[in-house]
């Protein structure tokens, strides 16, 4: 630590009073020379005085300018409130491409909202395209069905027409030579259809199972009485009764039956040979029973 002496032989700072200074005269108030500066200092300076001289001369162009009062409807006011104070370089320079910038910026944002509006329009316009287009396709679509099925419908009618001209036309054929039938007299007629029945049922009557089992126990049941019974059937029908033997045995009770298959038998029919006599079922003897009192009837009736 300094002695007492060491503190007392130590210079006084010397202290000045500050007084403004005189931009324009270089000048202070006060006979003291200014205070120095490095050459740094001095030439950040003196740009700085040549920025206030170019904000004061724009501001003093805007101030001499033609007022142009913004629409208050339109314009939005804003209060001018005080920002952090930045570096400068350039003032002029900044400021123009500040408000570039920003022009462009809108432009830009202007763009981008005339692409998007046109892409919506773009997009709705192809969206109703192609419902145009699919209710067209769906309208030709029900029309073709139309179409064909007018189309159809005519051809099915007129295929119609057609057959009922043929069918008309057969009518017509058949009561002309029912007609000439009649004039030629009712025994002819009979004749004519013995002929047309012999030639569908020359050859039997097939018959289905239970209509030859019908007929089968209608012809057992005339030989009850004949004893011990050999049954001939044409081959077919014997294959068929067989099969269904144990159904018709009661009509047989106490009866012994035989059945035979026989070529000479028609389908249909059958021939019973029993040990007291016969029974006559072939299908040509019962045709030729049915023939036989047609025309008897017909001759009695022709000749009352």
């Amino acid at each position: 630590m300094p002695s007492s002496s060491e503190q007392s032989q130590k210079p006084s700072p010397q202290v000045q009073v500050w007084k403004p200074f005189d931009f324009q005269s270089g000048n202070s108030e006060s006979s003291s020379p200014p205070l120095r500066c490095n050459a740094q200092a001095s030439e950040g300076f003196s740009e700085f005085v040549g920025l206030v001289e170019i904000v004061k001369e724009k501001i003093f162009a805007v101030a001499n300018a033609p007022a142009q009062m913004p629409d208050a409807a339109t314009k939005e006011v804003k209060l001018w409130q005080p920002q952090a104070l930045v570096a400068i370089e350039n003032v002029e320079g900044n400021t123009h491409d500040h408000l570039r910038s920003r022009e462009l910026v809108q432009q830009a944002e202007a763009t981008l909202r005339q692409a998007k509006i046109e892409a919506e329009q773009i997009l709705a316009n192809a969206q109703a395209e192609a419902d145009r287009m699919l209710r067209e396709a769906q309208e030709q679509a029900n029309f073709i069905q139309r179409q064909a099925y007018a189309d159809g419908q005519a051809a099915a009618n007129a295929e119609a027409q057609g057959m009922l001209k043929v069918a008309r036309a057969i009518v017509d054929e058949v009561q002309k030579w029912k007609e000439d039938l009649f004039e030629q007299g009712e025994m002819m007629m009979l004749r004519l259809v013995i002929e047309i029945a012999q030639t569908i049922f020359g050859d039997g009557l097939p018959l289905d199972p239970d209509t030859l089992g019908q007929a089968f126990t209608r012809a057992l049941s005339q030989a009850k009485s004949l004893g011990d019974l050999r049954v001939y059937l044409h081959p077919e029908d014997a294959a068929i009764i067989s099969a269904h033997w144990d159904k018709l045995q009661g009509v047989a009770a106490g009866q012994k039956v035989e059945l035979i298959p026989s070529d000479l038998i028609k389908r249909g029919g059958c021939y019973i040979e029993g040990q007291y006599g016969t029974v006559d079922a072939r299908v040509e003897t019962q045709f030729q029973l049915a023939t036989d009192a047609l025309l008897a009837g017909l001759e009695r009736n022709q000749a009352g």
